[in-house]
């Protein structure tokens, strides 16, 4: 009963509902919005050229120091600056959903197309930066790994509803509806931000230059013996993930796959096993150490994505449904627990008093890595395609395993 009592505060909820709508964006703005331009037609190099759309994501780190800076009228002196940066991005991000369903991706529409995706995902950035510093502030000690696990769940359930909801959505009353249907969806956090007290650690009024503010937190972190490998770690843990993101969808629907089934598997069945991974994250990260599950999850991950090579000469054979519902359901599963865990790295590396610029600063290494590669995807597909483009990625999992071992070696040494 201990091990569940923490999920049972109010301040979990909250995190689990804004979190969801944190989490809603990225697909919508990346594997969704590429089924949908896959389905116009509109080539694989184009659409993995949509991934340097989303490298906003990797600007948090200038942006936070920004928001530090702005005062949001009415808003901030109510409740705390970062609580008011969530509840101002929320229509903002809304209005952006709205007009990428009104906009047929033709092409003539893709550079429009491309510059609203940009701007939503800048949007998503900044409620990412103030959702994080509010969420790293708000728990207590004993509280942190739980915390971590509610907002992974919330984030992977956003993720999954902006995937799978989305496209099941889309098959049944086309584009437009299921992008106001995602619009609407960004509501459910409003009444948690709203009704979360509001716990904030001032820090003392110091002068600094814009320069200073940018470098004294990455210094701080620099200064570590372990600085090196720490980035390299957090830069290419999620190599496949992010190589995979913009593809699987069109490769399925080539495959002989309908948005029905994708989205059925992804979205509801794909939901629930990425839930549970979150949730049981919690419980393992306070019993063993959290660069173990990340081995673990790595070489699960990479193993589990090997049956899509049988799917490429399988078709739409009847088995390899079975073969994509066993993926979908395992590969969930896992991204649920490493997720969480990999969110424990982040933020335990986000120190006083730099906690929301080093969780930025961090999280836009590994976002700028992801859609780098996200970006180069589509022309991988072009030059390897399907087959040897899946075994590729396998084929860099020994690297991953022996940067994460260097990470544990030389953290335990600067430790002892």
């Amino acid at each position: 009963m201990n091990t569940i009592k923490p999920y049972l505060k109010f301040k979990m909820l909250a995190v689990l509902m804004w979190s969801f709508a944190c989490g809603l964006p990225l697909l919508l703005t990346t594997t969704t919005l590429a089924t949908r331009l896959a389905q116009n037609n509109i080539s694989m190099e184009i659409i993995g050229l949509f991934g340097l759309a989303t490298l906003a994501y990797a600007g948090k780190y200038f942006l936070t120091p920004l928001m530090e800076l702005i005062s949001i009228p009415f808003l901030q002196s109510r409740l705390g600056r970062a609580r008011s940066w969530m509840l101002l991005m929320i229509p903002l991000i809304m209005l952006g959903f709205e007009v990428i369903g009104y906009l047929a991706p033709t092409a003539e529409n893709i550079p429009i197309l491309f510059a609203i995706v940009v701007i939503v995902v800048l949007f998503s950035s900044i409620m990412d930066i103030a959702e994080a510093e509010y969420r790293i502030e708000l728990m207590e000690a004993d509280e942190f790994a739980y915390g971590v696990a509610c907002y992974t769940a919330g984030y992977r359930l956003g993720m999954i509803t902006g995937g799978g909801i989305a496209l099941l959505l889309a098959y049944y009353d086309g584009w437009q509806f299921s992008y106001h249907c995602m619009a609407l969806c960004m509501l459910i956090a409003i009444p948690a931000i709203l009704l979360q007290k509001h716990k904030y650690y001032p820090q003392a009024a110091i002068k600094k230059s814009l320069l200073s503010i940018y470098l004294d937190p990455v210094m701080d972190i620099m200064k570590r013996p372990y600085a090196l490998s720490l980035l390299a770690l957090v830069a290419t843990y999620n190599y496949a993930e992010s190589l995979l993101l913009l593809i699987v969808n069109p490769f399925l629907l080539q495959a002989g796959f309908t948005l029905a089934e994708i989205g059925i598997w992804q979205g509801s069945f794909g939901g629930v096993f990425a839930l549970m991974g979150s949730l049981f994250a919690g419980i393992i990260n306070t019993r063993i150490n959290f660069i173990r599950t990340l081995d673990i999850c790595a070489i699960l991950y990479a193993s589990i994505n090997l049956v899509f090579i049988p799917l490429t000469m399988l078709g739409n054979h009847s088995f390899a449904h079975y073969l994509f519902y066993l993926q979908s359901i395992i590969s969930n599963l896992i991204l649920g627990v490493s997720t969480a865990a990999f969110g424990m790295l982040i933020a335990s590396q986000s120190q006083r008093p730099y906690t929301a610029s080093q969780n930025a600063f961090l999280t836009s290494v590994m976002a700028a890595a992801k859609m780098l590669l996200m970006s180069v995807s589509g022309l991988l597909i072009y030059q390897l395609h399907y087959l040897s483009f899946f075994i590729f990625i396998f084929m860099l999992l020994p690297c991953l395993l022996l940067l994460l071992k260097r990470y544990q070696r030389v953290i335990g040494n600067s430790l002892s």
